[in-house]
């Protein structure tokens, strides 16, 4: 506001008729004797939009977004004026006039405070003689905008039709057709080239002559390989997938590429069709390439029909596919035996995290700390180690991990515990952690949540947020917040997790548990159905996304009550975070929505504990009255004194946690410290009680 002050009192002091505020330009007033800069150097857009925001009235504000321009006009001590502002592509150009019957040369001098800078302005005495009507500009019109004088210029782009690419022209292959027809096999064509490939690997998918012997065993018609999709046998009376996952477009081809002659990759790249014989001890193949928009696609039939002849060795199905279960894959049930054995050492330790790395061996964290699973394990090697995390991997996840070399699942041992589970790949291999989830949910009692926090629990409808890095504990929080709302109230709750974690009762209240990829697509997609599926509490297992953090503040300020994660280290910097996902042009409107809305922040972190275990230090936040200002008017930073003045509702700052556990004696000083954001002020406290690190 200081700024936009300095230029209303510019505009009035040099008696002019308009004060001009354009994106990338610097501010200027025009006068009787023309334009004069009142700063010297340009203005930018967001700084324009922070200055008026302020000012515009609430209902203009609501219009502005289907608006091109508003008019307002506005007072204060330095007198009143008439805004206009429009909109351009690069910002908003604000237009200032004053009203001129208020600034008579007798009451401008005590209105206009003095000035911070050292501008040149020229002072009008209290005491002098008026001045001349000729030096007030009223024969001036302010300047029109230039988007109201110039028509924009249509980009050339749009005169110009996109070139077409020859794959547009072709039809992706449906799953219930097949990319080679019949028909197409009444004329062979003429056998030139025959390559042969050995009689290796025949029980290995990545072999081509394990399609091949699939299509003659089962007396198959042909064989579809398709990108993204499970390799296809067509008979008679069905279709048959055998694969497990679908094959990547690279595996395709580096299962043809030997066998793909000089004249028919030309005719691929020419025509994007080919087609050959292929020969081997099954018999002879005719293969036909198809380049389309999804990728090559392949099919394999027999040249002839009376090489169809069955072959009477049997083949044991496991060894191609896996023994299917409904929930995994179990290709070997040793190694699932051997990872049910990590982690019921695992809980027996009183571990929280099971690490498994390939060419490593098994680690786990306790306490907070790396530590061996057992001195009876060694390493792992990279094949070993994928045999194991696939036989406890559901069937869709494997097919995703394939794709995106990530994947995330819970597995549960009956009696014992779930877990919930993150595979990926690393330069030396396959690697997994998995985080223990207690079948035991804990309750608030026996966390020791305070007041304060379990009455976030009682509200009707508003934002609350759980903060804090991985591995802080916001989850097991979380879920003794929603215990404590099953047990006390009568309501709907919905939670969206990736994956679920602890699973709940339903007690007192109706609790529906979502899983992200299995039971919907995303996070923002659930919360959005959710809206329509009557509930009164909705748990977003995290806000990842802006989209996904815009719906939540929406669904709360509809008069529902949100639980949400976020991983930021303290509350004021939650508050940050959530607006700085928005863009620039946005963010003065979502603070408003935010400081009407959000109505607490807990920030937690995990400390050792003396003697074993660990326990975790709880900032709070209550959205007070003054809070609320300071997040409507951008003094987030000013948050952490409110906190301190606001003991009385419940607030505490992280300091303070820590520094109430160390004079508990529940965790060493130096521990403490480490885990302090603001460690300057921590020690400041250590020092002032006398207790040393």
């Amino acid at each position: 506001m200081d700024t936009i002050n300095s230029y209303l009192q510019q505009l009035v002091v040099r008696a002019g008729s308009e004060l001009r505020l354009e994106p990338n330009q610097i501010p200027f007033v025009t006068t009787s004797e023309g334009k004069t800069q009142v700063s010297t150097a340009p203005i930018q857009g967001g700084q324009i939009s922070m200055m008026m925001f302020p000012l515009i009235p609430s209902d203009l504000r609501r219009e502005l977004p289907t608006r091109n321009e508003v008019e307002f006009q506005f007072s204060n001590a330095i007198g009143n004026f008439d805004f206009r502002i429009t909109k351009s592509p690069s910002g908003f150009i604000v237009s200032v006039t004053t009203l001129k019957s208020d600034f008579s040369p007798a009451n401008r001098s005590s209105a206009i405070p003095l000035f911070t800078d050292n501008s040149p302005v020229e002072y009008i005495p209290e005491n002098a003689a008026p001045r001349p009507a000729t030096s007030f500009p009223q024969t001036y019109t302010p300047l029109e905008t230039p988007a109201q004088t110039y028509k924009p210029i249509e980009p050339p782009l749009q005169t110009y039709k996109p070139i077409e690419t020859p794959l547009q022209s072709y039809t992706p292959i449906e799953t219930n057709t097949l990319p080679i027809q019949p028909n197409s096999f009444a004329q062979p064509p003429k056998v030139e080239d025959i390559p042969v490939i050995s009689n290796e690997n025949l029980e290995n998918s990545d072999s081509l002559n394990y399609y091949l012997r699939k299509l003659k065993e089962n007396r198959g018609v042909e064989i579809i390989l398709a990108p993204n999709k499970e390799a296809i046998l067509v008979t008679a009376n069905d279709r048959i997938a055998i694969t497990s996952k679908p094959l990547l477009e690279t595996r395709i081809l580096l299962l043809i590429e030997p066998l793909v002659t000089f004249e028919a990759k030309k005719s691929l790249s020419e025509t994007n069709h080919c087609e050959f014989i292929h020969g081997n001890q099954f018999g002879k193949f005719l293969v036909k390439l198809d380049k389309t928009n999804i990728g090559i696609c392949v099919g394999i039939k027999f040249a002839q029909l009376e090489e169809r002849i069955e072959i009477v060795e049997q083949v044991d199905e496991s060894k191609f596919l896996g023994a299917n279960t409904s929930t995994a894959v179990a290709f070997n049930a040793n190694a699932r035996q051997q990872m049910d054995d990590f982690f019921h050492k695992m809980a027996n330790m009183g571990a929280s995290d099971l690490h498994l790395s390939a060419t490593m061996i098994p680690l786990v964290r306790k306490d907070g700390r790396m530590l061996s699973l057992s001195k009876e394990f060694s390493a792992v090697s990279p094949e070993k180690m994928k045999e194991l995390l696939y036989s406890i991997m559901p069937k869709k996840n494997i097919e995703e991990f394939e794709r995106r070399h990530d994947t995330d699942f819970a597995y549960e041992i009956k009696g014992l515990a779930r877990f919930r589970a993150n595979i990926f790949m690393d330069r030396k291999g396959t690697g997994g952690v998995f985080r223990v989830i207690p079948s035991e949910i804990l309750t608030a009692q026996k966390l020791g949540l305070s007041s304060a926090i379990l009455d976030l629990c009682n509200l009707s409808k508003g934002l609350v947020v759980v903060t804090g890095p991985t591995g802080s504990g916001k989850s097991t929080t979380l879920c003794a917040m929603v215990d404590h709302i099953n047990k006390e109230r009568e309501d709907h709750i919905i939670t969206i997790e990736d994956p679920i974690e602890f699973v709940h009762d339903n007690k007192k209240c109706l609790i529906n548990q979502r899983e992200v990829h299995n039971h919907t697509d995303s996070f923002k997609d659930a919360l959005r159905a959710a809206l329509r599926e009557d509930p009164d509490i909705v748990l977003v297992g995290e806000m990842r996304d802006l989209e996904t953090i815009a719906i939540a503040i929406e669904t709360a300020e509809t008069g529902h009550l949100v639980f949400g994660t976020l991983h930021t280290s303290t509350a004021a910097s939650t508050i940050d975070r959530i607006i700085d996902q928005f863009p620039a042009d946005r963010q003065q409107q979502i603070r408003i929505m935010l400081s009407e809305s959000l109505r607490g922040v807990i920030a937690q972190t995990l400390l050792p504990k003396k003697g074993g275990g660990r326990i975790a230090a709880l900032e709070v936040l209550i959205v007070t009255p003054a809070v609320s200002n300071l997040i409507r008017e951008g003094k987030t930073f000013q948050i952490p004194s409110a906190m301190q003045t606001g003991k009385q509702h419940g607030m505490v700052m992280l300091n303070d946690a820590l520094f109430e556990l160390v004079q508990k004696g529940l965790v060493e000083p130096k521990d403490a410290y480490i885990k302090a954001v603001d460690k300057p002020g921590f020690e400041m406290i250590l020092n002032r009680n006398g207790i040393k690190m």
